[in-house]
Order: C-alpha cells, then structure tokens, then sequence
C-alpha cells in the first residue's frame, strides 16, 4: 500500500490522488487501507516517517561543522532527500507547513526540527557578529525557506524542477557569500 501510495503521489500530486485510487493501485480495497490508515494524512504521515527514517545518517552527519558549514550540509542533505524521495519532500512541504494540520505528524517534526537547527546557526551567527540581532527572524525565515525551496524544486517530477546539482551548488554559493562571511 504504501509503495502504490508513494507512486501515485509522485506521478500526480498528494490532493490529486484519492484514497480509492491507492486501493485500487495497490491491489486491495478501499477497507484495507482505512484498516491500517485512518486517512490519507495518517498514510502521507507513515510515508514521511519511513523516508526520514531511511535518510537519518545523512542529516546527522550534517553537524559538528562550522554554522555555515553545517547550514549548508543539512541543506545538502535535504536536497538529497528530496531527489531519493520526491513524495516525501513534497508532503512535508504541503503537510508540514500547513497551520491548520495537526501537530505530531513527522512532516512537522522534521520542520520543527529544521527550524531548530537554522535558528542555533542564525544565534551562532550572531554571537560571531556575522549578523545583528535583529535579523534573526527573517535569516532563519529566508534559510528555512531556501532550504525547502531548493528541496521542492528537486523532488517536482512534471520535468520543471532543477537538478539536485544546480541546488547543492546554490547552497554552496550562499554558505561562501561574502555577506555571510561577514565580509
């Protein structure tokens, strides 16, 4: 179910792709999947999770660095888990950013947890007097929002979207920035 689920969202889009269509792709009745998901934000939520769960190392891995550094390696491995598992990335961008969706869900972990790390390189930043103090909300909003736009960007299947390189560049561009180097 969740493999017919993750193609279905790939080829056509989390809010185009019903339920009944899963079951049908998946081989199985529509009561089969309500058994196991009790809708289609609990399936999108177990896909999500299964993903972040396969690309953990990558994302631990992008610590201990510099803040820039480290900026731009988690951002590497967002880009990179967005290339691997396009529905996944979509879901946290449509369900994690959502503020009507309910909180606990993995899309809004993992974002919580995003803004978390930008918003400790944004402090790190500051105590460096790279950036002043009243920039935090807008560096940390414009860092996250970088991040998950590239990510978008790379995991879009309608042949729009921009190549895993062209981003992984992007964000080494921005982390060697004369601006963010203080320069």
């Amino acid at each position: 179910m969740l493999g017919a689920a993750v193609d279905l969202f790939t080829e056509h889009g989390i809010g185009a792709t019903s339920m009944a269509t899963i079951a049908k792709r998946a081989g199985v009745g529509l009561s089969s999947i309500y058994l196991h998901f009790a809708s289609k934000e609990a399936l999108v939520d177990a896909i999500v999770g299964d993903a972040l769960m396969r690309h953990e190392t990558a994302f631990s891995r992008a610590e201990g660095f510099g803040p820039l550094a480290e900026l731009q390696a988690f951002g590497e491995a967002f880009v990179a888990f967005a290339a691997a598992e396009p529905a996944a990335a979509r879901a946290i961008s449509v369900y994690g950013t959502e503020p009507d969706r309910e909180s606990g869900t993995a899309a809004q972990g993992f974002l919580d947890g995003a803004v978390d790390r930008v918003e400790a390189v944004v402090r790190e930043l500051i105590a460096e007097d790279r950036l002043g103090a009243s920039d935090r909300p807008a560096a940390t909003a414009l860092m996250v929002a970088v991040i998950l736009g590239l990510g978008d960007q790379v995991s879009r299947t309608d042949g729009l979207g921009i190549h895993v390189d062209v981003a992984q560049a992007a964000l080494g561009l921005v982390a060697r920035s004369p601006s963010a180097r203080g320069s």
